[in-house]
């Protein structure tokens, strides 16, 4: 049972009564007893129509085979601070009787029935825990009304997907949580016994990456679902899946079976594929495993981060980072739908990507890309323009005779853009970094004669800062024409 600051499910010290009849090596760690010996043999079988007192214990200081009880976690005591279970009748009805706790407990006793299964936890207000040992916990009377049932612990059941089968203890368990379950923290329990016909079992698991359809097994840091209801047609029960997403059909008659689970909203079943159930010929004293459902969220498309419009020059690499992200968690692809032959796209990581653009001479002018990102079903896309400057720094026909300079450049970081013009008029010279956003204003005169002309760079922006190390463009607008260049900031 699982242990709260505020409230935890204890035994009752003062009425403690530690069990001292003495206990072949095989003793059971959780275990039914109907005959009154205090112990699991082939005698504790349940009488059709009688009401049989079936005892429940728990071992904490021995193992089934024997074996001395350790703590898997570290070095406290397999003690016992409270405790649940969960009585499963398969193969026949039963009726259950009123719990009778055992002289172990008060009265801070919760119990839950339906037609299969039967829930009783012990809880208390106390901190106190009980050493190893071997301690009667309960009396439920049951009767068998038809069928030959058979009686076991379960892990899990429809009552609630809060009940389990477990106890609090010092000892931290797997879970850190000290509380030790079954089929997690141990594993040794025993019902009644009879003619035991067949196991069926799996698991359900969240599917993270989707590739398990194929075989339906767990790939690496995929996790069990519990709290799922998995069903076995025809005329078996449904049950739900325990804490780690395992299920079990006990003392089920020889037959052809189906097994399904009903995915609730938002949740898809990806293996079988097509929400196909999972078919089973049984056959007497067998067991069937590895019947699993691997399950996820319904999948969302990605989001494809925009992408600024970028300059580029011949000669030059220039790139732009990608981003995107997914509500599913998945992994994006990027890829390249359209565009110019100098532009390319590659994935970095699992939402990242990058545009490549390596322009040539011809490839000047102003160009479309469109981007995509997949995550393998669902996909997003964004499109940007990219401007191409030539290495000379002519970017649009019918520009000005004599193409502008810089010098010295790379600038150090100040220098002098120098140009001529044939004809009085208008001028004007803008900074621009890679990303295509202007940085400085060199020049606006209207009112500019023809001729020689130098325009001083001091190396700072619009506001007086200082321009960063890397490349930017230049742009040159006269009444004959625009002119582009490249200039290089080195400190």
């Amino acid at each position: 049972m699982r242990i709260f600051a505020c409230s935890r499910l204890l035994l009752f010290l003062a009425s403690l009564t530690l069990v001292t009849a003495p206990i072949p090596a095989g003793a059971q760690y959780l275990y039914l007893d109907l005959d009154g010996d205090s112990l699991n043999t082939s005698a504790d079988v349940l009488s059709s129509l009688v009401p049989v007192n079936v005892h429940v214990y728990l071992r904490t200081d021995r193992n089934r085979d024997g074996s001395t009880a350790s703590c898997a976690s570290g070095q406290h005591p397999v003690s016992v601070g409270s405790i649940e279970f969960i009585l499963r009748s398969t193969g026949g009805a039963v009726t259950w009787g009123a719990l009778v706790p055992g002289n172990l407990f008060g009265n801070a006793v919760h119990t839950a029935r339906n037609a299969t299964d039967f829930y009783a936890g012990f809880f208390d207000s106390t901190d106190a825990f009980l050493p190893p040992g071997r301690y009667r916990v309960a009396m439920v009377p049951v009767t068998a009304v038809s069928g030959t049932p058979l009686l076991s612990f379960a892990t899990s059941t429809s009552l609630s997907a809060a009940y389990l089968t477990s106890f609090g203890s010092q000892c931290r368990g797997q879970d850190e949580d000290h509380t030790l379950k079954l089929e997690r923290d141990w594993q040794d329990a025993d019902g009644t016994f009879g003619a035991v016909l067949a196991k069926v079992k799996g698991t359900v698991f969240k599917d993270f990456n989707g590739t398990s359809s194929g075989n339906c097994l767990l790939d690496a840091g995929e996790v069990g679902m519990p709290g799922w209801p998995v069903t076995l047609d025809p005329g078996g029960p449904t049950v739900l899946t325990s804490y780690g997403g395992s299920y079990e059909f006990a003392n089920v008659a020889p037959g052809l079976y189906t097994i399904h689970v009903a995915p609730p909203s938002a949740w898809i079943q990806t293996c079988p594929g097509g929400g196909a159930s999972q078919t089973v010929i049984v056959a007497a004293n067998q067991t069937y495993s590895g019947l699993n459902f691997g399950v996820r969220t319904v999948n969302s498309p990605p989001a494809l981060a925009p992408i600024p419009a970028r300059t580029a020059a011949v000669g030059l690499v220039t790139n732009q980072s990608l981003s995107a992200s997914d509500p599913d968690n998945n992994q994006v692809t990027f890829s390249l739908v359209s565009g110019p032959s100098f532009a390319s796209v590659t994935t970095t990581g699992p939402k990242s990507g990058n545009l490549r653009f390596a322009p040539q001479p011809g490839d000047v002018g102003t160009h479309e890309v469109q981007v995509a990102a997949t995550d393998g079903l669902f996909g997003a896309q964004r499109s940007a323009s990219v401007n191409v400057l030539s290495a000379t720094g002519v970017g649009v026909p019918g520009a000005s005779v004599r193409p502008p300079s810089i010098a010295p450049n790379p600038l150090n970081p100040a220098g002098v853009l120098s140009f001529t013009t044939t004809r009085p008029g208008w001028v004007r010279v803008a900074l621009y970094d890679v990303r295509g956003r202007r940085v400085r204003t060199l020049a606006d005169d209207r009112r500019s004669a023809a001729g020689y002309h130098e325009i001083p760079i001091d190396g700072r922006d619009e506001e007086g800062r200082p321009l960063s190390t890397g490349v930017y463009f230049f742009k040159l607008d006269t009444d004959e024409g625009s002119q582009f260049g490249r200039a290089v900031v080195l400190k």
